[in-house]
C-alpha cells in the first residue's frame, strides 16, 4: 500500500516522540502517556490488522507502526515505501526495515497460498513449467521449460539484477 502523504504531513516526528517510545531492537512501540480510559502509559501501542501490519491511531488518524518507527528513529517519514526484509509485517525492528520503491516492495512478496510449484514465479502449464517475474507492475514472461529446475534457473538469471530485494524462493 502506498503511503498517504497528506495524512503523514499532519504528524511530525516531535509529536510522535511525545506520544510513543520506540525500541529499535524489539520493534515495539509503547505509549508514553495515557491516551484513553483503556490505554495506559507503558502499554504496547497498536493492533494487528487482517493483513498482518500493526496499526496505531494518533490524533484520529491511523498509521502503520513500521512507518511510525521510521519517523521516530530517523526524524522524518521515509521517501517511498518500507519493506520488511523477513516478510513478517508485524516485525518492526529497525534491522528488519529498509527503504524500497513500490516495485522492490512488491518483488519481496511471499508466495501465494495457491502456489503449487513451491517457487515464486513458476507455474505448471500442462507438461511444461512457465516462468515469469514482475517489472513495473506487469508480468514479464520468461518462457516455458520441460523441467522445474530449468524454469527456476531461467527465472533466477532473469532477476539477478534485483539485488537485495530478490526473494529467497
Amino acid at each position: 500500500m502506498k503511503p498517504n502523504r497528506e495524512k503523514e504531513a499532519l504528524l511530525t516526528a516531535d509529536r510522535a516522540r511525545e506520544l510513543l517510545d520506540y525500541d529499535p531492537e524489539t520493534g515495539t512501540l509503547r505509549w508514553k502517556i495515557r491516551v484513553s480510559q483503556s490505554v495506559l502509559a507503558g502499554a504496547v501501542a497498536g493492533t494487528t490488522d487482517s493483513y498482518g501490519y500493526v496499526r496505531i491511531i494518533i490524533d484520529s488518524h491511523t498509521y502503520r507502526a513500521h512507518r511510525l518507527a521510521w519517523l521516530i528513529f530517523h526524524g522524518k517519514w521515509p521517501d517511498n515505501e518500507l519493506d520488511h526484509k523477513n516478510g513478517c509485517r508485524s516485525d518492526n525492528r529497525l534491522s528488519n526495515l529498509r527503504k524500497a520503491t513500490r516495485g522492490q516492495n512488491m518483488f519481496n512478496k511471499k508466495k501465494y497460498a495457491n502456489n503449487t510449484s513451491g517457487h515464486t514465479g513458476i507455474s505448471k502449464r500442462g507438461a511444461k513449467f512457465s516462468a515469469v517475474y514482475g517489472r513495473n507492475g506487469r508480468p514479464v514472461r520468461i518462457g516455458s521449460f520441460l523441467t522445474l529446475e530449468e524454469a527456476i534457473a531461467a527465472r533466477e538469471a532473469a532477476i539477478a539484477y534485483r539485488g537485495e530485494f530478490r526473494p529467497s524462493a
